[in-house]
């Protein structure tokens, strides 16, 4: 354990990097021609931006994408209404 501020105080830090360092990095890894794949960083890469297709494919998703700055066409199909401050 390590203090949070200059070594005084109640509150401790737990200092989890050498437990959890490089996790993703390590998992499923192989190397090629000296270079090593981090195969399990770039699956969770791939699963996080397959979420992130998944939401913009939804009306709220819709939203996000373009409702602010949008012509009113756009913003008649995804049924958004966006009030002026």
């Amino acid at each position: 354990m390590i203090w949070a501020i200059g070594g005084s105080g109640l509150r401790t830090t737990l200092t989890l990097s050498d437990h959890f360092a490089h996790v993703l990095n390590h998992f499923l890894a192989f190397e090629i021609l000296g270079v090593t794949v981090p195969t399990g960083l770039l699956l969770f890469v791939a699963l996080v931006s397959f979420f992130v297709w998944l939401l913009f494919q939804t009306k709220t998703g819709g939203g996000h994408r373009g409702g602010g700055g949008a012509q009113s066409s756009f913003r008649r199909g995804f049924r958004l209404e966006i009030k002026s401050l």
